[in-house]
């Protein structure tokens, strides 16, 4: 599938990458400052890029980040298709 081992690691952090570009995207856009006396809740998706959907990988995943009234910020990060202890 591959046509040599370190192709495949440059795709795979090519692809951690843009997950964590991601993220910080969202994260990014929740920072703004809340209106008074309300919550934020901010959320995006994760989806496998088209160098990826070549290679046949399949990543997805969602990230929410609730910004509360009382200034506490709670992130759930869930992302499926990344193989672990990978580089």
């Amino acid at each position: 599938m591959f046509t040599n081992l370190q192709e495949s690691r440059e795709l795979k952090l090519m692809l951690a990458v843009a997950v964590l570009l991601l993220l910080v995207a969202v994260l990014a856009l929740a920072a703004a400052p809340t209106l008074a006396g309300a919550g934020k809740v901010t959320q995006g998706e994760f989806r496998t890029f088209a160098a990826g959907l070549e290679r046949g990988y399949q990543v997805s995943g969602e990230a929410v980040m609730n910004r509360t009234a009382q200034g506490t910020t709670q992130v759930s990060v869930v992302v499926k298709g990344l193989a672990p202890d990978t580089s």
